[in-house]
């Protein structure tokens, strides 16, 4: 992005004397140039520009306004007057330039600071505004004066300088940026004392606020617009503030609250409000208020997409804020962070609003003796949202002090809901497509192998959605067959993978490799989310090979039960820390392949194969009557006591985190089986 140069750049620094010195004239102050004494909102580079062809800032008291008021400087050929202003004079005389003097020497005795002040202006910015002569090149020193005369009082007032404070200025027109000397101090410095040494010589406060530094910048900025430039940026400023109270008056309408899903949005935001009302604050980071937070900006994110008068806020300030960033940076990037915080302002009053009408409305419910917010909210609602804000709201109730079980329930049932509905539309997207294809003739197996797999998949998910209850004995026969069948094997537990399913599945994926295998027009395989033929037999290789291991590890575990001899046991473990091993790399492909394309897949397989002693053998047909077994075989080299108990708590681990998992599992059935009692029982009454 190209830079853009301010028009108005302004750097202050200020000067401590060196008491030290006993000769006047020729003393050298102390003069602080390094960062922390400069101010003003530039950066590194433009400050070493300034201080090069701004050599007087390194000069002291008197020097300073001998050096300020150079002729050759300020192109001034009287010879009565010098070039100096002041706040009465354009070109005071010699009198004042030795009264300025001889002011400078008291405030050096009292110890007062002395601020310099530089004013840079961007070249096209002053012709822009008519103050650079197009044809003469002439700078309206006039003009400029003006503008800083009536700029730097302000400025003053605000670091509250003392009464007996005096400035006086200087127009510099020999460097490539037209620049204004102001210098700066007191007679007698009513400034906090910022240090003090073992001499008792004190030194007061040098640095001004930015606040007050960023003003007067805005003072001299508007001041120097034409006055048909400074009157539209009135009228478009006063528009602005406008639709931003449009913006938080219309919040409160009843035709926003009248939309169901504004309704439920906000009815969530006051069920999950903290039992503490100071925490009703938008701006609260209490863990108790996150939960009513995500469904106010979900509610404030769809008003203001519908608001007309937000959009107009939106234009506006864009183009306010870029006409007027020249002012303050080089670059254009704060433009996007001055809009935010505009934004996230208008966003804290909205928020703020609604929650000072919902605290009304809760005061009011309590004088009642209602317990409105104590309710539940119902499935049908919550399945509005999209998977993804259903998970973030399940992970904010987890976070919570106190876990209302019941209600983290409620939103996992309604997760699960959501996913069903998301599978149910991509299943129908899917078939529409399949229903669409002119299949080649060796396509057509495959085509006709997955018409039938969605239809099945397809009836599944309709028996899913509906609740246990509601399904008759061969409904509920047939879903349990379905689940068997196209189980994800990624997802299947260790525990459900007996030889009988495994025969099962087997069958299926190998059946489905073997009409794969024969496609030859490969952009079928994207209606499935793969790439291309390759990666789609990748996965059904990856599918085998994961439900062999489980079986595997499942067939181990029940040995481990039965055997009572300590040497096998170890062994048993040993394999199935290897085959662990191997499933979590094999999982991690498989995921992949829904991801990434085929290259980084083979990719993420190398590294997964180099990472093993042993290569594994290819996908080869199973014969389901007697599939064969992996060959596990373990390396037997000396296992050191260290290197056993290594792969004992390996083995533990897993075994932990596949009873963990269980255990989430029953809390979710019996959770879902709750929450399906509950729709029966409202569906009875």
């Amino acid at each position: 992005m190209a830079e853009l140069s301010p028009a108005v750049t302004v750097m202050i620094q200020f000067s401590v004397p060196n008491p030290q010195h006993v000769a006047y004239t020729n003393r050298k102050e102390a003069v602080r140039n390094d960062l922390d004494q400069i101010q003003g909102d530039i950066d590194q580079a433009s400050l070493a520009q300034i201080q090069a062809e701004v050599p007087e800032l390194a000069k002291g008291f008197s020097r300073y306004v001998n050096y300020t008021n150079r002729v050759i400087a300020t192109q001034n050929d009287s010879q009565n007057l010098t070039a100096m202003f002041t706040a009465e004079e354009n070109n005071a005389p010699q009198e004042k330039l030795i009264e300025v003097k001889e002011k400078l020497k008291v405030a050096q005795e009292n110890h007062s600071l002395m601020w310099q002040c530089v004013t840079s202006f961007d070249t096209n910015f002053l012709k822009e505004q008519g103050l650079i002569d197009p044809v003469t090149q002439k700078v309206n020193q006039v003009a400029i004066k003006e503008v800083i005369r009536e700029a730097i009082p302000e400025l003053l007032e605000r670091e509250g300088l003392s009464p007996d404070r005096f400035w006086w200025g200087n127009v510099h027109l020999n460097t490539k940026h037209v620049h204004v000397h102001v210098g700066i101090s007191e007679l007698n410095s009513q400034r906090a004392v910022y240090s003090k040494d073992s001499n008792g010589q004190i030194e007061f406060k040098g640095k001004f606020k930015q606040k007050s530094i960023k003003a007067y910048k805005s003072k001299v900025y508007h001041s120097l617009l034409r006055q048909r430039d400074r009157r539209l940026l009135i009228n478009q400023t006063a528009y602005i503030d406008f639709l931003k109270k449009e913006v938080v008056k219309k919040i409160s309408s009843p035709v926003n609250k009248v939309q169901d899903q504004q309704v439920f949005l906000l009815g969530q935001v006051y069920r999950n409000l903290p039992t503490n009302k100071r925490l009703w604050r938008y701006k609260s980071n209490a863990q108790d208020f996150q939960v009513s937070k995500f469904f106010l900006d979900k509610y404030l994110d769809n008003y203001l997409a519908a608001s007309q008068d937000y959009q107009l806020f939106v234009e506006e300030s864009k183009d306010y804020l870029a006409n007027y960033q020249q002012v303050y940076t080089k670059s254009a990037t704060p433009l996007a962070e001055a809009f935010d915080k505009r934004r996230l302002e208008l966003r804290s009053r909205l928020g703020n609003k609604l929650l000072k009408e919902l605290k009304a409305y809760d005061k009011q419910q309590a004088s009642k003796g209602q317990k409105q917010r104590l309710r539940l909210p119902n499935v049908n609602d919550l399945v509005q949202l999209d998977s993804k804000d259903l998970g973030q709201v399940i992970d904010l109730l987890k976070q919570r002090g106190n876990v209302n079980n019941q209600l983290l329930g409620r939103y996992r049932y309604a997760l699960r809901q959501r996913n069903l509905l998301d599978k149910q539309t991509s299943l129908e997207a899917q078939n529409l497509r399949l229903t669409q294809i002119k299949a080649l003739a060796t396509d057509k197996p495959f085509v006709s192998l997955k018409q039938a797999e969605n239809r099945k998949l397809r009836a599944l998910v309709a028996y899913q959605l509906k609740p246990t209850y509601q399904l008759s004995e061969a409904e509920k026969r047939a879903k349990k067959n379905l689940l068997k069948k196209y189980a994800d094997p990624s997802k299947v537990s260790l525990k459900t993978v007996n030889q009988s399913f495994f025969d099962a599945q087997a069958r299926r994926i190998t059946e489905e490799f073997k009409v794969a295998q024969a496609v030859q027009d490969e952009s079928i395989f994207t209606i499935f989310g793969v790439p291309n033929k390759e990666t789609y037999l990748l996965k059904l290789k990856q599918q085998l090979a994961i439900l062999n291991i489980k079986r595997q590890v499942n067939q181990n575990n029940k040995a481990l039960i039965s055997t009572t001899s300590e040497v096998e046991k170890s062994k048993l473990k040993r394999d199935n820390a290897k085959m662990l091993r191997d499933l979590q790399e094999r999982l991690q492909v498989y995921r992949a392949t829904d991801l990434k394309s085929a290259q980084q897949v083979n990719k993420l397989k190398l590294e997964n194969e180099q990472k093993k002693a042993t290569t594994r053998e290819e996908f080869k047909p199973i014969q389901v009557a007697n599939p064969p077994r992996a060959n596990y075989t373990p390396v037997r080299p000396h296992l050191g006591l260290r290197f056993t108990q290594g792969l004992n708590k390996i083995i533990k681990r897993a075994e932990q985190e596949e009873l963990h998992a269980l255990r989430m599992k029953l809390q979710d059935d019996a959770q879902i089986e709750y929450e399906e009692q509950q729709e029966r029982w409202r569906y009875s009454r």
